[in-house]
């Protein structure tokens, strides 16, 4: 299932009705120096009233979107990078995300099936600090 923007306007009903729910645990925050392979990559995210809208794509034409629970603010990051194993274990299904945004890095970890699977990295946002998790579906 592709996330939308529309998402940013759902409320929490809405979002349930959908059969999404927040993840019981956030992901530990990873670290781009864990990862053999990197790319360089952008994200987004937009603020919604329950659930915010994610984006990322990187350089080399992936890309995916999802959604979070718990982030204040929207935002804009461009020229990151995304490490990570493999794009087959990316892929592989539903990933969930952890998003820790401080005032030097913004940090997206993605898991899948229990495990760390790769983490975009990107430049910092000024004042605004959130921590937010949900779940990514890449293309």
């Amino acid at each position: 299932m592709a996330f939308s923007e529309d998402i940013t306007t759902y409320t929490e009903d809405q979002i349930e009705d959908l059969g999404i729910t927040k993840p019981d645990f956030t992901p530990p925050k990873g670290d781009l120096e864990d990862w053999p392979n990197f790319i360089p990559a952008n994200a987004n995210i937009a603020a919604g009233l329950v659930a915010s809208y994610v984006t990322l794509n990187t350089t080399d034409g992936n890309d995916g979107t999802g959604l979070a629970f718990g982030i204040g603010g929207g935002l804009d990051i461009t020229g990151g990078t995304l490490g990570y194993g493999s794009w087959d274990t990316l892929k592989s299904g539903r990933n969930v995300i952890g998003i820790v945004a401080e005032a030097d890095v913004l940090t997206i970890t993605f898991m899948v099936d229990d495990a760390v699977a790769g983490v975009f990295v990107g430049a910092g946002v000024g004042e605004v600090t959130f921590e937010g998790v949900g779940y990514f579906d890449w293309n």
